[in-house]
């Protein structure tokens, strides 16, 4: 695999291209192995009267099917945006990893019907040594095949290979249950082919429907890594340290790998200066640009960063909005703080993060908070509280 990524990828290409280059190449030789590993097992099947080598000699020309789903995903994937699809086609690739998913539950289906029904009637099988040989080759290509498709999937960020990596995976798993049948039966005559095709069938099932969530759920909108996260707000935060104070409001959308949108809100000091502060949050941009890949948007709130009054205020309600998160089960904070006086009264404004997990309705949150604030700085303040969800957990 080395030397052909040295053919294939060259450094000159960018990352939307080498993944492409990559995706492409992983795909022809899936199609290559699996065909040669299916014409392989299906002679062995046949001249073994093995209905489980028969079986994942099918299952080896869906993958091989699978190989081809996942090449022109990568294909269609690598498209340019257009006035349609203003965001890419990213996506495509999620599409085809699931597609290739589905592919491995029916083909569980199918060999544990058949496993079944050699049960039901049992035939004895005839099994050689290059029957042996064929079924050790084939564990020794899928294990290959797992590993060169696990790296580049890791490599890349590409949930399609990485789902292939684990149907080949649970193939050197099968082809090993179905090689142990075989040398019992050849040895002591005990013929277990339909209760290994089942066991096989099962496995296979449970690694595709492992594949299909890991694929559908980028689809429908999950969290982004933490890693991810932590990244942005490690370069945010370490950025201008003196100008940029805070950040919330991170939201990242995913439209495929390497096609990231970000949205953020950056806490400046309200005295800065405005025209120098929004040069350095363009140079914040650009930097996460380049560092992340992705495209960002970063909206700027001025926030108090000298008012003793203010800081003293927001310090007293951050603890009592922790603490009642503590209480709850949950980690709680606070962002957009500012303090309003008119005549008698004193009005609070700030935004409580909370996460989706939290059972407690937003309506009761804030009352407790209202509650405890009022408690501890008296009845003088006016609490207006926005509840907002943390959209990276």
């Amino acid at each position: 695999m080395g030397i052909l990524e040295k053919i294939f990828i060259k450094e000159e290409m960018n990352m939307t291209e080498k993944r492409s280059a990559y995706g492409i190449l992983c795909g022809i030789l899936g199609i290559i192995f699996n065909v040669f590993l299916s014409a392989t097992k299906f002679f062995a099947g046949t001249i073994s009267n093995s209905i489980a080598i028969t079986a994942d000699a099918v299952n080896n020309l869906s993958d091989a099917g699978s190989s081809i789903v996942t090449l022109v995903g990568f294909k269609m994937a690598s498209q340019k945006a257009d006035p349609d699809h203003p965001f890419g086609h990213g996506r495509i690739e999620y599409a085809s990893g699931f597609v290739v998913a589905i592919l491995i539950i029916l083909m569980a289906i199918e060999l544990i019907q058949s496993s079944i029904a050699k049960i039901i009637n049992p035939e004895k099988q005839t099994v050689s040594a290059i029957v042996i040989c064929i079924l050790v080759t084939s564990i020794l290509v899928k294990c290959y095949m797992a590993f060169y498709n696990r790296r580049i999937g890791k490599k890349i960020n590409s949930p399609a290979l990485e789902a292939n990596a684990i149907d080949s995976l649970s193939d050197c798993v099968a082809t090993s249950v179905v090689l142990i049948t075989s040398l019992v039966g050849r040895f002591y005559h005990i013929y277990l082919d339909g209760y290994a095709g089942v066991l096989v069938g099962i496995f296979i099932m449970y690694a595709g429907i492992t594949a299909a969530k890991e694929t559908i759920n980028p689809l429908l909108g999950q969290p982004p890594e933490p890693e991810y996260v932590d990244k942005i707000i490690d370069i945010v935060t370490h950025f201008d340290e003196e100008n940029i104070v805070g950040i919330h409001d991170l939201i990242v959308h995913d439209y495929g790998p390497g096609r990231q949108i970000v949205s953020l809100h950056a806490e400046v000091p309200e005295d800065g200066n405005m025209v120098e502060l929004h040069e350095i949050i363009d140079d914040l941009e650009n930097k996460l640009n380049e560092e992340m890949g992705c495209q960002v948007t970063i909206h700027m709130d001025p926030v108090f960063t000298k008012n003793e009054y203010v800081l003293s205020v927001k310090k007293t309600v951050n603890e009592i909005v922790s603490e009642i998160g503590t209480d709850i089960g949950f980690k709680f904070s606070i962002h957009d703080f500012r303090v309003m006086k008119n005549n008698n009264t004193t009005k609070l404004f700030f935004d409580v993060v909370i996460p989706y997990k939290c059972v407690v309705s937003d309506s009761q949150i804030k009352a407790l908070i209202t509650q405890k604030i009022n408690e501890k700085l008296g009845d003088d303040y006016l609490v207006v509280i926005h509840v907002d969800m943390d959209f990276t957990k």
